[in-house]
């Protein structure tokens, strides 16, 4: 989850709607990134920091990639919103 997004998006009183024009996509896809499911890019960082009036750095967070342990696979979300399995 973007913590620092989401806490100062609302601090602002901007809406999910508003951010997702900012970047240029849609509402659902903003929640995903917002969230952490997909990623959010750097260009795409610099306008939400610019339209937030902060730098980038108070807001950016990057999500870890996760392994997760499933059966006998391992499923790699790297959070582009694909899983991979790895056998």
């Amino acid at each position: 989850m973007m913590e620092k997004l989401k806490s100062l998006r609302k601090q602002r009183g901007y809406t999910q709607e508003y951010m997702s024009k900012i970047i240029s996509t849609d509402v659902s896809n903003y929640s995903r990134k917002e969230s952490g499911d997909v990623r959010i890019y750097d260009d795409e960082w610099e306008k939400l920091a610019k339209a937030l009036d902060v730098p980038v750095e108070d807001i950016k967070e990057e999500n870890p990639s996760s392994i997760v342990q499933n059966n006998d696979n391992l499923t790699f979300n790297d959070y582009s919103g694909w899983k991979r399995f790895i056998i």
